[in-house]
Parts: structure tokens; C-alpha cells; sequence
């Protein structure tokens, strides 16, 4: 075998490598696409089946989970400084009873402790400028039958107080 048979049998040989490797780099792209293409049918298939359940689906308005209370006064105006008598006959064991008290302000501006509120739940004292200042409202004395709400007499947060009572077993 001369050199030039020895040479021209490598570039052939290299001819068919480089020919292998083009035809397997198409092929790996052809797979590739493919695999793209079925990708995207997929994708496809799975947004019109989500498009489908999306249509075939009802939505459900439901009512509140929370319970509706036993009791609800309504809003109860009170003045600073008193104390009343809620007759709420709901009966039974008063220790299974939850008791919700909400505060309604002079006026429906929340940064004024208008609107529905808690400020003060309970009652707080201060002390400002020498002065004695006592802010907030209360309940107590809770029965079957009745429970008793107080204001105190510099509040402004709670002109109007409403109280819920829920039975749980």
C-alpha cells in the first residue's frame, strides 16, 4: 500500500465518520423536534381538558360557614356613663355560651373610632394632665336569661353596642 492509498483511505474514513456524525446529530435533532412537538400537543391537550373542566364546572355560592348566632340586640344606643339590662332569653347552660360584643363610634370614620370597633373592649383608665379619663365598654353578670353592658363616661368610641351570643354543646 503506498502513502497516498494510506492517505486517501483516512480521508475516507474520515469522510464516513464526519457523514456518521452529521446524519446522528440530524437524527438527534429530529428526535429532538420530535420530542418538542409532542411536548407541545401535550400541553396543548392538557390546557383544553383544564378548558373543559374550567367550563364543565358549576360554580357553588355557599352561605356563611360561620353559624348564625342565638342572640343579636341589634345596635343598642348607650350613653356615657350607663348601664343596661340585655334580655336575650336563650336559655340553657350559660357557661356553653360565646359572647361577642362590637362598638359603633358617633360617626363611620374609622381614625375617629367611628365605625364598628373594639377600641377600648372592656374599659381602660388614664391618667392625662392630672385628669382621670376612662374610655371603653363592658359586659357582665351573664345569665340564661339577661347580661348587663356598660359605658363609661368619657368614651366617644361606643355610642352604639351590639351583643351576639352563640350556644356551642
Amino acid at each position: 500500500m503506498t502513502i497516498s492509498g494510506i492517505v486517501r483511505g483516512k480521508a475516507i474514513l474520515l469522510i464516513l465518520i464526519g457523514s456518521f456524525f452529521l446524519i446522528s446529530a440530524a437524527a438527534v435533532r429530529i428526535v429532538m423536534a420530535e420530542t418538542q412537538v409532542k411536548r407541545m400537543e401535550m400541553q396543548q391537550s392538557k390546557q383544553e381538558t383544564q378548558k373543559q373542566v374550567v367550563k364543565d364546572t358549576k360554580v357553588v355560592r355557599m352561605k356563611s360557614l360561620f353559624p348564625r348566632p342565638n342572640y343579636d340586640s341589634g345596635w343598642i344606643t348607650v350613653k356615657t356613663g350607663d348601664m343596661k339590662e340585655i334580655t336575650h332569653n336563650v336559655g340553657g347552660n350559660a357557661e356553653n355560651y360565646v359572647v361577642d360584643m362590637q362598638f359603633r363610634g358617633q360617626d363611620d370614620r374609622p381614625l375617629t373610632g367611628g365605625g364598628i370597633n373594639a377600641m377600648h373592649y372592656g374599659g381602660d383608665e388614664f391618667v392625662v394632665s392630672d385628669q382621670r379619663r376612662r374610655l371603653g365598654a363592658y359586659w357582665f353578670g351573664l345569665t340564661n336569661k339577661s347580661l348587663y353592658i356598660g359605658r363609661l363616661e368619657h368614651d366617644q368610641f361606643a355610642n352604639k353596642i351590639r351583643i351576639r351570643i352563640w350556644v356551642y354543646d
